[in-house]
């Protein structure tokens, strides 16, 4: 998205400023993966920014960006500015108040908070027609073409050591597509999943701490329902209207199956 009052509709010949989320975000890793796939697919003139350093260099944390630790020495990059605090509404702020910026958000963060801003269409890696970032209200991600990690509902959600959410290489049962759902697919490219925790050993009875020792009974039990209230169709249709796609409805029995057996 961007706040182009800065830039000529026609050329784009005003100056460009990066707007940067100031903190370690998911967001951030997400619009960064995108990046990435976009630039091993360019051709044509080279980079003026990031020279001599690859882009995937930038995705080690979240919060380097090209001319940012170095500024001057990758190459001609446009200026940038953050915003003094954390979170994606600070950057839509920011965004707001910067002329000519150019920043990222989740669409949650922009909603009701857009004027004046203008979002993009992105191509994907299917269609030569750039695509909008939402489709009516709801995210526009296609994650049909994610998988789920193994085989039981353990391995659902993450509980196999040797196959689970963070692994997303072919060398893992062939599968690459676990929890990467940026650049795939027929929608918008620049998508991802948000991740919920689930430990094994959180038995209070065990006599050990853990993660829930210090919770009541009250409290396992809220987190419990409540989660399995998230995992439920019902909640899963309230998504749409609030700028998320729902989890595919195959996933849903196996992924609830998983938590609750290891809460």
């Amino acid at each position: 998205m961007a706040n182009n009052s800065a830039l000529t509709t026609d050329e784009c010949t005003g100056a460009v400023t990066r707007v940067l989320r100031s903190d370690s975000a998911g967001t951030t890793e997400i619009f960064k993966g995108y990046l990435v796939r976009a630039a091993l697919e360019r051709t044509g003139a080279g980079f003026t920014c990031a020279v001599g350093k690859a882009w995937t260099s930038y995705t080690k944390t979240n919060t380097e960006w090209p001319g940012k630790q170095k500024p001057g020495e990758e190459g001609t990059c446009s200026a940038f500015v953050t915003p003094a605090g954390s979170g994606g509404p600070e950057e839509v702020a920011k965004l707001r108040a910067t002329e000519g910026g150019i920043g990222y958000a989740d669409l949650p963060d922009l909603d009701g908070n857009d004027a004046g801003l203008v979002t993009a269409s992105v191509q994907n890696a299917t269609s030569k027609a750039p695509v909008a970032p939402n489709s009516g209200k709801a995210s526009n991600c296609n994650l049909n073409v994610l998988t789920l990690p193994g085989a039981s509902a353990s391995d659902a959600v993450g509980l196999n050591s040797e196959d689970n959410w963070g692994t997303n290489n072919t060398e893992v049962n062939g599968n690459p597509n676990h929890q990467n759902a940026t650049d795939l697919g027929s929608k918008y490219p620049i998508c991802g999943l948000t991740f919920d925790l689930v430990y094994t050993g959180l038995d209070n009875n065990a006599g050990t701490n853990n993660a829930i020792t210090p919770l009541t009974a009250d409290q396992r039990r809220t987190l419990y329902s409540y989660f399995t209230f998230v995992l439920s169709s019902t909640a899963q249709d309230k998504l749409a209207s609030n700028d998320y796609n729902p989890l595919p409805s195959a996933w849903l029995e196996k992924v609830t199956e998983g938590f609750q057996a290891n809460f």
